[in-house]
């Protein structure tokens, strides 16, 4: 259904330093250094609710704990609030590490991650497509062993995803996902399994809207990031044109607001939600 939902990357300045985990570092999350901002996770609900926008998307390492009862606090606090946690963002972890040993701690790590959205009641749970490199010319083999790699990895995940009531999505992000070919490829071999956030933003000009066109149709949520200035002006001919590519798509899931830019975080999600809305009601 299409509807506005922001991801907690608009927050980031507001929600302050964000809280490290990694496969290779801290097993919880660890508070990192800078300013530890004025605004506390579990408040993004209610204000979330007063904007009229009821879907959410969380950035893993914004979640300062991984107690059960705090995950279960998070929980109850987007059920009060009639806000959905649509998807956690695990913006970590290698599913095509060519080592086995490192594979295999990434892959543990990103489980505990997904049972952490389960309990915190999240829809889906977001995870990278991989980092390994496919040579250039190479971009449309389905067969290729990366392509095939990421995507059975995907689709274990999917399965144990499945099993927590949770469905797995992926992105076209890192090195090997922000090529539309070879995101679409792993997305076909996954065969219905896993789905598709398309970005607005992960691709760079001058292919920008011909990458974006190729995966729409694959797509079931995207980011809606929008393009600012140094002073803060959004790019509007940039967000109106990548909206009009969906529609052209059919595409017909939640728009998840991104606003990274200068000034004031719930002013730029304002304009942002404000260029979708005029857009969705035409």
């Amino acid at each position: 259904m299409k509807r506005a939902s922001l991801s907690t990357w608009s927050l980031h300045r507001l929600l302050g330093p964000l809280y490290r985990s990694s496969p290779s570092g801290p097993e919880i999350p660890v508070p990192g250094a800078g300013d530890p901002g004025n605004l506390s996770l579990i408040e993004v609900p209610s204000m979330l609710s007063r904007r009229g926008i009821f879907t959410v998307e969380i950035c893993h390492d914004q979640i300062p704990s991984l107690d059960p009862a705090y995950l279960q606090e998070l929980r109850a606090e987007m059920n009060r609030c009639g806000v959905e946690l649509y998807c956690l963002l695990i913006d970590d972890g290698d599913i095509t590490d060519p080592s086995l040993a490192g594979r295999s701690r990434d892959i543990a790590w990103i489980q505990r991650w997904i049972r952490a959205g389960s309990a915190c009641g999240a829809t889906n749970v977001r995870i990278l497509p991989g980092y390994a490199s496919i040579e250039a010319g190479q971009e449309a083999l389905i067969d290729h062993p990366v392509i095939k790699d990421s995507a059975s990895e995907l689709r274990r995940l999917a399965q144990y995803g499945r099993e927590l009531n949770v469905q797995m999505i992926t992105e076209n992000i890192t090195p090997l996902g922000r090529h539309a070919r070879r995101i679409c490829a792993i997305i076909e071999r996954c065969e219905g399994e896993v789905q598709l956030c398309g970005d607005f933003d992960n691709f760079d000009l001058p292919d920008k809207y011909g990458e974006l066109q190729m995966i729409m149709p694959y797509a079931t949520s995207v980011h809606a990031k929008g393009v600012f200035s140094p002073t803060g002006d959004l790019n509007t001919d940039d967000y109106r044109r990548c909206l009009q590519i969906t529609r052209e798509s059919g595409f017909d899931g939640p728009y998840s607001l991104v606003a990274d830019a200068p000034g004031n975080a719930w002013d730029n999600t304002a304009t942002l939600q404000a260029e979708l809305l005029s857009f969705l009601s035409i």
